[in-house]
């Protein structure tokens, strides 16, 4: 509340979190009568970083030892996870235009680009009111403030928050939807890696949410009804793929500015690694003639085919799913599992018969012999409008047989699953013929750990060798505390002084 007989209110600056601000001034009703942005930097929510390496230089492909401390403001010792990267600063110069602080703190609550988010960091008054400047023309809601003021919150979410892969769908007794059942979920890859299980609702719907396995992991989904019978149904949803990108107009882009040390230092590591650099620049003239033999023996493939994808394409390929062999096909796109060709529906023939909202997902890829895309010429004169797009005419080796048809009450889905982690290359000079190796080490970055698990002591220990180039290792480290408090370094230089002294 605000006091009429006063002309202002005055606000005790450690009272905000860090990060911007939003100042509304409201009447009895509720209603936003002015509403200011300011950028409040907490030095408190920055937490305090300390770097110490066992020595103050180092020679070629020596070990550095590296303690590195992470403290609040108060220099109590805190715990987090941090990526930590020990570059060569002649070949990789310090980002001086963005880090983790500004990013969470300034460019993510803003609208539109920010140049330079760093330059308004600065402790300094000119920067200051540039930040003030910032906070009045580029800021924005991310909520619809007026309505959530007046108690009007909206809970639905437009979208489902996603924890994790997820697979669903139905089962079905003999009469009517299963209301009571067990459903279980082995996850496969190479081996037995994980087992979920679940209950249907009333209506039969079921879900297994939350799902972390690898990517190339096989679900095999399980349905028994309640006193453990195998005549039950199951029927799952489609998986949703990824919609397809759409290509406009690509921006021009500027040459960046390569520098020169580390340009001379790749050139030499590629002829190392490869031997001298040929260029070929003789003439060389290409010929050629369209392929006339047909691939298909289909009535619908005519000389308006532009591609036909054959079953030894289905070999070469290895293709997970019908819809990852249909890509392959030019003008062909998918979105939400719709199959569509320079983004207009088109009919589906399976073994010259026409499907209505075919589901490609009950077709296994292994079965095809030919596909390919036939343009409206040669399929409109025969079914009409419904192919006034073309059509994808699909032909199996031995007829359609629906895929995954092992058990009227078992199926089997393949998910996109995240990708496994690739540790980063660092090579360890742990013996004398290692040391002695005539093989440069022209390493620009040194060392990198994405994520660095700082415990309740504070205190974490890293090691990793200097390559051979004479030069300082600049040190950066961003991450956050389990407390919230911002993790940032980018000052810590490390010597590698040359072998000569």
């Amino acid at each position: 509340p605000w006091d009429d007989k006063q002309n202002y209110v005055d606000f005790e600056k450690d009272f905000f979190p860090a990060g911007i601000v939003h100042f509304l001034l409201v009447d009895e009703g509720r209603n936003i009568l002015s509403e200011r942005l300011v950028f409040s930097l907490q030095k408190s929510a920055l937490a305090q970083t300390e770097v110490r390496p066992d020595r103050e230089n180092y020679l070629a492909r020596e070990k550095v030892d590296m303690d590195i401390q992470i403290k609040d403001i108060n220099g109590n010792p805190m715990s987090g996870n941090f990526a930590l990267a020990v570059v060569d600063r002649t070949d990789v110069k310090p980002d001086t235009v963005s880090n983790i602080v500004s990013t969470l703190l300034l460019t993510s609550d803003l609208k539109g680009h920010i140049e330079s988010p760093l330059s308004y960091l600065q402790d300094s008054r000119s920067s200051s009111y540039a930040l003030d400047l910032l906070m009045m023309t580029q800021g924005w809601r991310k909520y619809n403030i007026p309505e959530v003021l007046k108690g009007n919150v909206t809970s639905a979410l437009p979208y489902n928050l996603e924890l994790g892969d997820e697979v669903s769908g139905k089962v079905e007794g003999l009469f009517s939807a299963l209301k009571e059942g067990n459903i279980s979920l082995l996850a496969l890859k190479d081996s037995l890696i994980g087992t979920e299980l679940t209950k249907p609702d009333r209506n039969g719907r079921f879900v297994f949410d939350k799902l972390e396995y690898p990517s190339g992991t096989h679900y095999i989904v399980q349905a028994l009804s309640k006193k453990g019978s195998s005549k039950v149904f199951i029927e799952l949803d489609p998986y949703k793929s990824f919609p397809a990108p759409r290509i406009g107009c690509i921006p021009r882009i500027e040459k960046p500015h390569i520098e020169e040390n580390y340009m001379a230092k790749m050139d030499q590591k590629y002829t190392i690694e490869n031997g001298m650099r040929v260029y070929n620049l003789a003439e060389v003239i290409v010929t050629g003639r369209r392929e006339r033999a047909v691939k298909t023996e289909s009535p619908f493939y005519s000389v308006g085919v532009s591609k036909v994808l054959t079953e030894e394409d289905v070999k070469k390929g290895h293709f997970i799913s019908t819809y990852d062999l249909l890509r392959r096909l030019p003008g062909i796109t998918i979105t939400n599992n719709e199959v569509r060709y320079r983004f207009a529906p088109v009919m589906v023939l399976l073994d010259n018969v026409p499907e209505e909202n075919f589901d490609f997902d009950l077709l296994d890829v292994d079965d095809i012999k030919d596909v390919f895309y036939s343009p409206a010429t040669s399929v409109g004169p025969l079914y009409g409008s419904a192919a006034g797009n073309g059509a994808i005419v699909v032909t199996t080796k031995n007829g359609f047989v629906q895929k995954n048809k092992m058990n009227s009450n078992m199926q089997t889905i393949m998910t996109l699953g995240y990708q496994q982690t690739v540790e980063f290359y660092s090579p360890a000079y742990d013996t004398e013929a290692k040391k002695e190796s005539v093989k440069p080490d022209l390493r620009s970055t040194i060392y990198w750990n994405p994520s660095v698990q700082v415990d309740e002591s504070g205190t974490v220990h890293v090691s990793f060798y200097t390559a051979d180039s004479a030069a300082d290792y600049g040190v950066v480290i961003e991450g956050v505390c389990t407390s919230g408090n911002l993790i940032y370094s980018g000052e810590k230089v490390i010597s590698r002084h040359s072998d000569s002294y």
